[in-house]
């Protein structure tokens, strides 16, 4: 049951940054250089698809939990 609410909590976690990085951009001046433009719009539908995968595993956890 621990090992549920702990992969719950991670998973939580995990999906908050993702969301966060999303939103922002995960860009430091100080430290990053632009060499070329990417394809965005893929790296935000595999985003949103990990998210989504995330938030299904945390569903399942959310079952586990609670049919114990």
């Amino acid at each position: 049951m621990k090992s549920l609410e702990r992969d719950s909590d991670r998973l939580r976690s995990e999906i908050s940054l993702l969301e966060s990085k999303l939103g922002h951009g995960d860009f430091s001046a100080a430290n990053t250089r632009v060499l070329r433009m990417v394809n965005t719009l893929g790296v935000e539908n595999e985003a949103k698809q990990k998210i989504e995968a995330l938030q299904a595993d945390l569903q399942k956890n959310k079952r586990k939990t609670s049919s114990c």
